[in-house]
């Protein structure tokens, strides 16, 4: 192969087209997620009682670092559905002023997300 042709092939993995999808996804669940969030590490730095999960969430995602990935098999209409389920939970949450069962949509989008990319596999390893 010519150097021009393994140029663009390598410039072609990494495109607009495949980064846009995650991109867009991570910034509707920040912003979807922000308040729940950022209470949380409020709650976190200033309750006395609820600063262990200050350590506890960085363990968290370094030990589901180290579990790794599975092979993937998307499952798309399950974690679409559980992505609507948790959108719908975290609207009614913020109707009732609930936090507790905002930060649980929060979790639960989380988990959609993974089922709708790389299966129920990898959520259960996690």
């Amino acid at each position: 192969m010519t150097s021009a042709v393994l140029a663009r092939s390598r410039a072609s993995l990494v495109d607009w087209k495949t980064l846009a999808p995650g991109f867009v996804t991570a910034l509707a669940f920040f912003v979807l997620f922000w308040q729940p969030f950022t209470t949380l590490a409020r709650d976190w730095g200033t309750d006395s009682e609820a600063g262990h999960g200050l350590l506890l969430f960085p363990v968290a995602l370094y030990l589901a670092w180290r579990r790794g990935l599975v092979p993937a098999r998307p499952q798309p209409a399950l974690g679409l559905a559980l992505l609507a389920g948790a959108i719908m939970l975290r609207y009614v949450a913020a109707l009732a002023a609930e936090l507790f069962t905002m930060r649980v949509s929060m979790l639960a989008a989380a988990a959609a997300l993974v089922l709708f990319t790389r299966g129920m596999g990898q959520l259960r390893r996690y």
